[in-house]
């Protein structure tokens, strides 16, 4: 269970586009998306690298890089690639990124994940074949876990580039990290232009700047870290994964 804390002061019914701040208990371990198994690490970057299927928020599977797929046999899977993605330096999506996040995803820390994996076949630029040792059937599960980066990105990984909803702006570890809006996103332009994830471990003091009106939204916090904070806050709660 996820709960957060949002700050209510100043919003309307038609809220102004502004950049969000947000309070994590925690700094992402990695801006790799294939080097963690940490859940807050990966709710961040979910932001800026895209898998081929996704949750939406009733833990239903949904299309994300993949706009269709089929399994025609018990160990095979097939991939149709949504048209016209390109990843935050303008380079398009093709199968060959998958294939090779896939692979990369394997030698490193998200390779539970896909341990029945065997083979990944491209097929043309937009269809792919994965091939599992064994039958599968919460392999899509899994695979909404493997963020899609560029073929030949590098080990450690150098500038984060992916084709999600927002890109990497700036970071300063165990303080912030800055994104910014994918306009280009095929999802469409975000409604939101920017975010700013501020790392406060303390929960007292997160609580304090979400009362202040520093912060917008704040992660894992009592009533108990909110003294002061009157009806200018609201406590949101959804079950995760």
């Amino acid at each position: 269970m996820l709960v957060l804390a949002v700050a209510l002061a100043g919003c309307s019914r038609q809220p102004e586009r502004r950049t969000l701040v947000l309070a994590m208990e925690q700094d992402v371990l990695t801006l790799d998306p294939h080097q963690h198994e940490d859940s807050v690490t990966h709710s961040v970057l979910a932001n800026v690298y895209d898998s081929l299927v996704a949750f939406d928020p009733q833990m239903r599977i949904v299309a994300a890089l993949a706009v269709g797929w089929s399994n025609p046999t018990d160990l095979t899977w097939r991939f149709r690639l949504r048209p016209g993605v390109r990843f935050h330096d303008g380079r398009a999506l093709t199968a060959a990124d998958v294939k090779y996040s896939l692979e990369r995803a394997r030698r490193m820390r998200t390779a539970p994940l896909l341990h029945a994996l065997e083979r990944v076949d491209v097929l043309d630029a937009t269809t792919l074949e994965l091939a599992t040792r064994v039958p599968e059937p919460v392999l899509l599960n899994k695979l909404a876990g493997v963020g899609i980066v560029p073929d030949g990105t590098p080990d450690p990984l150098v500038r984060a580039v992916g084709t999600g909803a927002y890109r990497v702006v700036d970071r300063e570890p165990a303080v912030s990290l800055r994104l910014e809006a994918n306009e280009g996103w095929w999802g469409g332009a975000p409604s939101i232009p920017g975010a700013v994830f501020r790392v406060i471990p303390d929960s007292l003091r997160r609580g304090a700047a979400l009362a202040r009106g520093e912060i917008h939204l704040a992660r894992e916090l009592t009533r108990s870290h909110l003294a002061g904070a009157g009806e200018d806050v609201r406590f949101v709660s959804y079950p995760g994964l």
